[in-house]
């Protein structure tokens, strides 16, 4: 079984993980992922060529170069997305196929390559109060900085659609963790309900 763990900055989709990890269960993120091939020799090179890009001295792509194209030009962005969005995919097949059951972090879903390879969604969302008091305290950002990024993106409404089970975040870490082991157990029982939140 694939499941994937969604939902928007300061919702508690980490949260969420930890716990997992704390139930043996295989958890795999995909940014992290997406880094690792991002270090890959030959993805790399198809980067730098596709890009125009340079290398540094020690063969790494220049970030910055790369922040500045990816970031002035949309499609470039969704270019190098595909590329790794991919390569992303690929990787999740084949730790599927060395695993009954994965249970992934995503930050990227809806309209993503990984879209449609989960057997079941799982969604955490929070209220917006809760979500930038949590952002701010772990990472100082302003409160206009938090807003701009939850505007860009899926709002809990999305989060929902997308989501075979939502999980509302809004509570302790103990309410949390119950909610994630009720969760398991109506998926391993066959309890596919859109509707079910907590």
């Amino acid at each position: 079984m694939k499941v994937a763990i969604i939902g928007s900055i300061g919702s508690g989709k980490s949260k969420v993980v930890e716990h997992l990890k704390d139930l043996n269960r295989n958890v795999f993120d995909c940014d992290i992922l997406a880094k690792e091939i991002m270090q890959r020799e030959e993805v790399k090179e198809r980067i730098s060529i596709e890009f125009g890009l340079g290398l540094d001295r020690k063969g790494e792509l220049i970030k910055n170069e790369l922040s500045d194209i990816i970031f002035a030009d949309e499609r470039k962005r969704k270019q190098l997305e595909k590329i790794v969005h991919t390569l992303v995919l690929e990787e999740l097949v084949k730790i599927s196929n060395d695993y009954e059951d994965i249970f992934v972090e995503v930050s990227a879903y809806k309209g993503s390559c990984v879209e449609g390879f989960f057997d079941v969604v799982i969604g955490v969302i929070a209220n917006m109060e809760t979500r930038i008091t949590r952002v701010i305290a772990r990472s100082g950002y302003t409160r206009e900085k938090i807003l701009s990024i939850i505007d860009a993106q899926p709002s809990d409404e999305e989060i929902k659609q997308m989501s075979n089970y939502t999980i509302e975040n809004n509570g302790t870490t103990d309410e949390l963790n119950s909610q994630v082991e009720e969760i398991l157990e109506k998926i391993y029982s066959g309890i596919d309900d859109p509707e079910i939140i907590f």
